[in-house]
């Protein structure tokens, strides 16, 4: 294999990666390996060598020579024996070229194949400027392998450092707070919409001309297509913001690394644009300076619980003074129309009162009400739970089940009202100042809380 040739994509590199796979592991059923195609083949459309990058993960490394050994009985040979990445890099040319790369699942080698992949699968230039350089490398150093593979280096190094930018823990928390803040104020305008098809509804019980009431209809139609539109992209965003959340627990709380495919998955679903230039750094986003583990885990929900529940309180005591006015209204307007004792008059507010209770039904205020004071409970038990798990030292099971339980209370739980925070978070960050100088104090005289 000396002469480089860059060959068109062609499925023969897939359909022969599966036949080596089903090969590799029939010959290695003593302990468990994960195969992944890596490498430009692996990539449909993008021209390459015609050869096959296999990467071969493995979780016990003491058996490594013996997986080794196993693949030169398939006719593999050790090219490279690098112990202190640790990797083996193995070789097979007959009719079809292979190229195996033995490594750890969290190598760096090894996460750097996969998220150049992640890469070139989801950026289409990429793939194009990538094409366009290995021909030109080909064509000037065909016979000099050392050349051609110097020549990528630099352009595979430039777009993983990319990578890890377009994904480090401050966009991540930058991208959660956009998406969760995008979610909260479509809260606002599904509830606005709601009221003002409820309003308009009202007003056409007094509306005698024809053509204004058409006008009315066609409004409140447009503002139902609207409705749903706007509810769809709350609870996408909603959605996007929890994704962003969780996988920032792990990064930031436990230093847990995810998968080339989960990174890139979770920053595509990002929408709200955001500045690089004002990106929320971790240490501001959390009070904790623990070094990563459980117990920077347990304090990372402390701190997300906390500000949560109380902004969830503030969001029901407003929705509670908001449905308060709105029955004292209708009470109001009901009783100007029973002391004019004029029937039509009656007959038109009793309309009027069934349009509000349609309203306050339909957008299930009550409903959300609930759910307002329910997740405030819930997450009161969470907050309670921390510190029977801070007494036992962040025991990992307690922990873990801390985080899952958070996880399911904060998914199911409304979205807080936009101004809640404009409402009470200065004081709330006064309270919360307090709290972790209380909690300080105690811990220094033997106590948690």
């Amino acid at each position: 294999m000396n002469s480089i040739k860059i060959s068109q994509y062609t499925s023969e590199w897939n359909n022969q990666f599966q036949i080596e796979s089903d090969s590799i592991k029939s010959a290695i059923e003593f302990t468990t390996i994960y195969i992944d195609h890596v490498g430009s083949t692996s990539i449909p459309g993008l021209a390459s060598k015609p050869i096959i990058d296999i990467l071969i993960s493995l979780n016990d490394w003491s058996l490594a020579n013996k997986v080794v050994k196993k693949l030169e009985f398939l006719g593999y040979k050790v090219e490279e024996d690098l112990p202190d990445i640790p990797r083996f890099f193995l070789t097979k040319y007959n009719s079809v070229n292979y190229h195996i790369h033995l490594c750890k699942p969290d190598s760096p080698w090894a996460v750097d194949m996969k998220t150049f992949k992640a890469q070139l699968q989801q950026d289409k230039n990429l793939c194009n400027d990538y094409v366009f350089l290995k021909e030109n490398l080909a064509r000037k150093f065909g016979n000099f392998k050392s050349d051609y593979i110097a020549g990528k280096k630099n352009f595979i190094e430039t777009s993983l450092k990319k990578a890890d930018k377009e994904f480090g823990i401050e966009k991540l928390l930058t991208h959660q707070k956009a998406e969760s803040d995008k979610a909260e104020n479509l809260q606002f305008f599904v509830m606005v919409t709601q009221l003002l098809i409820c309003i308009l509804s009202a007003i056409s019980v007094y509306i005698d001309s024809n053509q204004i009431l058409y006008l009315v209809a066609t409004i409140n139609l447009f503002l139902v297509i609207t409705y749903f539109i706007l509810n769809w992209y709350k609870v996408h965003y909603h959605t996007t913001g929890d994704q962003a959340r969780r996988a920032a627990l792990l990064i930031s709380g436990l230093g847990i690394n995810l998968s080339p495919e989960h990174r890139f998955y979770i920053n595509n679903m990002f929408k709200v644009p955001v500045n690089p230039e004002e990106l929320r750094s971790e240490e501001s986003h959390f009070s904790t300076r623990e070094q990563p583990s459980y117990k920077r885990l347990v304090e990372m929900i402390e701190e997300s619980i906390y500000w949560t529940k109380e902004l969830l309180k503030i969001s029901g005591l407003l929705l509670k003074y908001f449905i308060l006015i709105l029955i004292s209204i209708g009470i109001i307007l009901l009783g100007l129309a029973v002391l004019s004792f004029d029937n039509e008059n009656l007959v038109k507010m009793a309309r009027v009162t069934i349009a509000f209770i349609i309203f306050i039904v339909s957008a299930d205020l009550l409903g959300l009400l609930l759910e307002y004071n329910n997740a405030e409970v819930n997450m009161n038990e969470i907050f309670r739970r921390i510190e029977v798990i801070a007494n036992k030292n962040y025991k990992e099971s307690d922990s873990l089940l801390l985080m899952s339980d958070y996880n399911a209370i904060i998914e199911r739980s409304p979205i807080a009202l936009p101004f809640a925070f404009k409402i009470v978070g200065e004081q709330l960050s006064k309270n919360w100042n307090n709290y972790l100088k209380g909690k300080n104090y105690n811990k220094f005289n033997g106590s948690y809380i």
